[in-house]
């Protein structure tokens, strides 16, 4: 017997998921990068600036606003926002897959995702407790995409008003440093507001 295949909208909560793990490792280093470490008297020196980005965007239909590095591309769905960067090495995935009540579960569901389509899957928690302003929970995953390909993956679920928001963040393994931190800015500029 031939297993159901999923649809659409199981489809892109999957994606989304796994670009908010992408996030949260991405967020790591990249905020490690960015504060050099710290000074011997405890206050710390950014080593260099950030990206530079395009004006805001706001999705009144997600109650979600974010900047975009420059060369980076946006791909809008009715409930999914994609982000990638020019050299397809990053990716950040913004969704709100269901209601505010359903939160919990999702990041269940999301990680359960991950273990079943890719492979050498690897979960840790995630270190973060924000996301876009919102409290989030959240998971850094190392895992081998269907492809074959080596991933860093963060993933957030945060509990809006009225709305459960799923961020994922997606980095190659072999990704520049600076796409890395292209990513953390823009994932920085994120509010979650619905």
């Amino acid at each position: 017997m031939i297993p159901a295949m999923p649809d659409r909208g199981t489809v892109w909560r999957r994606r989304v998921l796994l670009m908010a793990v992408v996030a949260l490792l991405v967020a790591i280093p990249v905020t490690i990068a960015i504060r050099g470490g710290d000074d011997e008297d405890g206050s710390s020196t950014p080593i260099a600036t950030g990206p530079p980005l395009n004006p805001a965007v706001s999705n009144k239909g997600l109650k979600v606003s974010y900047q975009i590095p420059e060369g980076w591309r946006e791909s809008k769905k009715a409930k999914a926002i994609q982000l990638q960067s020019r050299d397809r090495s990053a990716l950040i995935a913004i969704a709100a897959p269901t209601a505010a009540s359903k939160a919990g579960p999702l990041l269940d569901d999301t990680l359960a995702t991950f273990r079943s389509e890719y492979k050498g899957v690897e979960i840790r928690p995630g270190s973060g407790k924000q996301v876009g302003g919102l409290n989030a929970k959240g998971a850094v995953i190392t895992a081998k995409s269907p492809d074959g390909n080596q991933l860093r993956i963060v993933v957030a679920v945060a509990k809006g008003k009225k709305r459960a928001y799923l961020v994922e963040v997606f980095t190659a393994a072999d990704a520049p440093v600076e796409r890395v931190r292209e990513a953390q800015v823009a994932l920085n500029s994120l509010r979650l507001t619905g």
